[in-house]
């Protein structure tokens, strides 16, 4: 047994309790760095390990829930799981609530949700999960059903960098969150293209197949063409997998998770170069959601007042 924590904590009686959230040990912050392999030792967990002891396994329509609050009592991240769910339940990167009876540990890599990324995207040498906390006063909150249970969580700071300071690690932190909004922002974009293109043409074939002429196709197809001028800013579109990155250059949204990758690992303030090269990227993405506004604010305002002429139905804008 590799950690006491939960024998530090015994106390007369305890072990009849339905269920038990022990208090976690104290958690750092580490700068991890080197390469693994078979001759290489095994690190502790990467994170904050949080125990906990379920007397028997929930019935299938209870759900366990592990909760990370900040000191204000703000939630930061949350994980569940039911007791119903199978290994494959969720996908392999995504972390697993355990709910077997007896002894389970979960460990919370100290991150913020990551962003959603639509289908079909190409994570190329980026980063697209949450920024990393800055060490301070933290809750952990399991939820069993109706049951629930919060005990305190520390976490430090890497004691081998003391040159560096909550102030410069909570620069990082924020700075991350700007890059991960612009690539929310750069996403939103490419699905406002797609969605506005794909029912563009839905509602001019079905207009063409009603009778109504093929005005509308005429403009769908011009509007479509004026879409793509746009989103192969944003995405390299002729991508299908990640070695086609060598042929073809990433796009924007690329180069924000490239940019995001270089900050999220680093154990310090950001440096100016990725200052800049952020303000740059920001005001491509301000330039490329101006042109798909004002295309939205013209041609397909123009297609939708001529399918409402026709009685035939208007594409739908998705939030951007």
């Amino acid at each position: 047994m590799d950690d006491l924590t939960p024998l530090h904590q015994l106390v007369e009686g305890m072990g009849e309790a339905p269920v038990l959230l022990y208090r976690p040990g104290l958690t750092y912050r580490l700068q991890r760095a080197g390469r693994g392999g078979d001759r290489a030792m095994q690190n502790p967990p990467n994170g904050a390990v949080i125990r906990y002891y379920l007397a028997e396994e929930p019935e299938k329509d209870v759900e366990v829930t592990l909760t990370f609050l900040d000191s204000g009592g703000e939630e930061v991240r949350s994980f569940s799981r039911k007791a119903e769910d199978g290994d494959d339940a969720e996908d392999d990167d995504d972390p697993k609530v355990p709910v077997e009876a007896g002894m389970n540990a979960f460990v919370w890599d100290l991150t913020y949700p990551p962003l959603e990324l639509p289908d079909g995207t190409m994570d190329y040498m980026g980063y697209s999960g949450g920024p990393t906390v800055v060490p301070g006063s933290f809750q952990v909150k399991l939820t069993v059903g109706e049951w629930s249970q919060t005990q305190p969580l520390e976490v430090l700071k890497d004691p081998r960098l003391p040159h560096v300071t909550e102030a410069q690690l909570r620069e990082q932190m924020e700075l991350g969150f700007r890059i991960r909004d612009r690539m929310a922002e750069t996403y939103g974009a490419i699905e406002t293209v797609q969605s506005v293109r794909e029912q563009a043409k839905a509602v001019a074939d079905r207009a063409e197949k009603g009778g109504f002429g093929e005005e509308l196709k005429t403009m769908a197809d011009s509007m479509a063409a004026h879409l793509e001028s746009i989103e192969v800013e944003l995405v390299q579109t002729k991508a299908e997998s990640d070695q086609d990155m060598i042929n073809f250059p990433p796009q924007l949204d690329n180069q924000f998770g490239y940019l995001y990758g270089q900050l999220a690992p680093a154990y310090g303030p950001p440096t100016e170069p990725e200052r800049a090269r952020l303000r740059e990227l920001e005001e491509e993405l301000a330039l490329l959601r101006g042109a798909l506004q004002a295309l939205l604010d013209t041609d397909l305002a123009d297609f939708n007042r001529k399918v409402r002429e026709l009685g035939v139905g208007p594409v739908v804008i998705p939030k951007f």
